[in-house]
């Protein structure tokens, strides 16, 4: 089988691939308000999706609000330093603005992306911009290696009933790519040497996001969020790994264990 068999879709993937990872990486390391502002944007994205996959035609009047709503939000996180209110916000204005089937779905999705790309904001100004990189870096490794392995070894289905096309060798991938990061990271001398478990704990989180957004496009009958980007499909496919990611980072700044990570 060739590459282009193998791969049909790898330039448009790698393209977008780029243009996201240049955008996000530089409002990372800007943080404050360039960073709120980026993650305001993709909970809006990400609702809007949501709804035109579960409220029907009534999703498809609502994009501004949620966006709205979505915005409100993360202002109320920058106030605040805490996801509750942003997450309260968003699912206060889908519950005024949603129309025809239950918005209970709606309001989870948009709940947990709030809340997981949050967490990744105020990782990113409470413990600097170091562990922030760490975090991404480790889903963006695992994301890639989850692709790559599985394509190339393919082999036994790692959860059919929920995302048929994920693999245990794709899942393997993701977690030896993931852990070289969290090696890559010791080897400079910029973490701790328990950073590459922490990575594959990471990989983990990441994968429990992207089944979470399987199952969710699954229950809609859905392949994709939506064909907003080409090679992806939707935002929400391509924020799943970083909101299970952020949501890990979440519950270690409550806990007050961000050292888990091996930073500080």
């Amino acid at each position: 089988m060739t590459l282009r068999e193998n791969f049909p879709d790898l330039g448009a993937r790698i393209l977008s691939s780029v243009a996201l990872a240049a955008l996000g990486l530089t409002c990372l390391i800007i943080g404050g308000g360039a960073f709120a502002a980026i993650v305001s944007a993709a909970t809006g994205i990400v609702a809007w999706e949501s709804a035109r996959m579960h409220l029907g035609e009534g999703g498809r009047r609502i994009p501004l609000l949620t966006a709205a709503a979505a915005g409100a939000g993360l202002l109320l996180i920058l106030e605040f330093d805490s996801p509750l209110p942003g997450v309260f916000a968003a699912a206060a204005g889908l519950l005024l603005c949603a129309a025809g089937r239950s918005p209970l779905t709606v309001i989870s999705m948009v709940a947990a992306t709030t809340a997981g790309l949050a967490g990744l904001a105020i990782l990113r100004e409470q413990s600097g911009l170091l562990p922030a990189i760490f975090v991404v870096a480790c889903v963006i490794a695992a994301d890639i290696g989850g692709y790559f392995f599985g394509r190339f070894f393919g082999g036994p289905k790692l959860w059919p009933r929920v995302s048929p096309g994920k693999t245990w060798s794709g899942t393997g991938g993701g977690w030896l790519l993931a852990g070289c990061v969290g090696a890559a990271f010791w080897s400079a001398g910029l973490s701790k040497a328990h950073a590459v478990p922490s990575a594959l704990l990471v990989a983990a989180c990441a994968q429990a996001g992207d089944l979470a957004e399987s199952a969710v496009k699954r229950r809609a009958g859905v392949k994709d969020g939506s064909k907003l980007i080409p090679g992806h499909g939707g935002l929400m496919d391509r924020c799943d790994g970083l909101v299970g990611a952020g949501c890990l980072a979440l519950a270690l700044i409550i806990a007050g264990q961000t050292g888990i990570l091996g930073f500080g």
